[in-house]
């Protein structure tokens, strides 16, 4: 279940971070920005590395305790490699998917709420607690759309088996590439829309 709780609390993390936007809007530093000769995608880019920032720390902090509790990982290097990879990536996209929501909806309090349903229904429709093949044919369906399902199965692949195949790595590295890409191109639209 470790690879499950890490992508999720760092999916929580980073889907939350737009209330970041929320906040420079009400203090004035968003309309600043948005008048200064930057291009949207690089503000965008900017602020989703900053949610990268905090996640690698609680990543570290789960590790530690993992290691405490005697969790064992491989030793891979090319596993460590890949999942941190994988990991920056999809923090980056599940980022922008929360300012893309703090872009669409306005109201703080909306935007709460949509941000706090996230995580729980994408650990639950995903095969971070139990498999794909233990659901039913319809969760199966919306769990294979989950972008959470391809972060988690990566990461337990390159860090619990010894030895691992390529082969499903690519699908898995694929779909959080396209969730990440889709999410930042979408936001970055309605940024600049916003700016105009």
């Amino acid at each position: 279940m470790l690879p499950g709780i890490m992508v999720n609390v760092v999916l929580a993390t980073a889907v939350n971070y737009g209330i970041v936007l929320k906040w420079e809007s009400d203090l004035g530093i968003l309309s600043r920005l948005l008048v200064a000769p930057i291009r949207r995608i690089a503000i965008i880019l900017g602020k989703a590395m900053a949610s990268v920032v905090s996640s690698i720390v609680e990543i570290i902090a789960l590790l530690l305790i993992a290691w405490v509790l005697g969790i064992g990982l491989t030793q891979s290097i090319l596993g460590a490699l890949l999942s941190a990879i994988v990991i920056v990536i999809f923090v980056m996209g599940a980022a922008s998917l929360g300012m893309l929501l703090a872009i669409v909806f306005r109201n703080k309090e909306t935007y709460t709420g949509i941000a706090a349903l996230i995580p729980g229904q994408a650990m639950f429709v995903s095969n971070s607690l139990y498999n794909l093949d233990q659901m039913p044919t319809w969760l199966q369906v919306i769990a294979l759309a989950n972008p959470v399902t391809y972060a988690v199965d990566l990461i337990r692949r390159t860090t619990l088996y010894e030895n691992f195949q390529f082969s499903p790595l690519i699908i898995d590295i694929g779909a959080v590439f396209l969730f990440t890409g889709s999410m930042l191109v979408l936001t970055s639209l309605l940024f600049q829309r916003m700016s105009q």
